[in-house]
């Protein structure tokens, strides 16, 4: 079903689910505006009891949707590397591992749009710094702060 852009603003303004997807209506006062659409990236760290490892993950998500996302994740115990699709469409991670003063690749995934989940477990020498690259096809990427192998 193909919507106008003056319903689908309509629409934004009046909280209503468009495309399968809830907007919350703007707040009450003169000139509100809908919330911005699109993709926004969000990272964070977990605890897995790795001495002297940190672990974490890096999310592209549609910023009105719970589970539109694609996640990369590191985990510092075992080093373990994995990427979950959670869209109608390919997506992708990359780890980085420092060596000496140079990034290098490590480890790319790549889902299709049937792809769930992938992981593997990695070899990563103690003590060194990691980072993630996740992206989503045509819809951007997004990097993860630095972690400890």
């Amino acid at each position: 079903m193909i919507i106008g852009k003056r319903a689908v603003t309509a629409a934004l303004a009046a909280g209503v689910a468009v495309s399968g997807t809830l907007v919350a209506a703007p707040e009450a006062g003169a000139g509100a505006a809908p919330p911005p659409l699109g993709w926004n990236c969000k990272a964070g760290k977990d605890s897995d009891s790795d001495p002297g490892g940190s672990s974490g993950w890096v999310r592209r998500r549609w910023k009105t949707s719970k589970s539109n996302f694609a996640e990369a994740r590191f985990a510092a115990k075992g080093e373990k590397f994995g990427v979950y699709n959670g869209t109608k469409t390919s997506v992708g991670g990359t780890l980085y591992v420092k060596y000496g003063s140079k990034w290098k690749k490590k480890k790319t995934l790549t889902l299709t749009k049937n792809d769930a989940y992938k992981f593997r477990d990695l070899s990563i020498k103690d003590g060194r710094k990691v980072y993630m690259k996740v992206w989503v096809h045509k819809r951007g990427s997004c990097k993860s702060p630095v972690f400890t192998a």
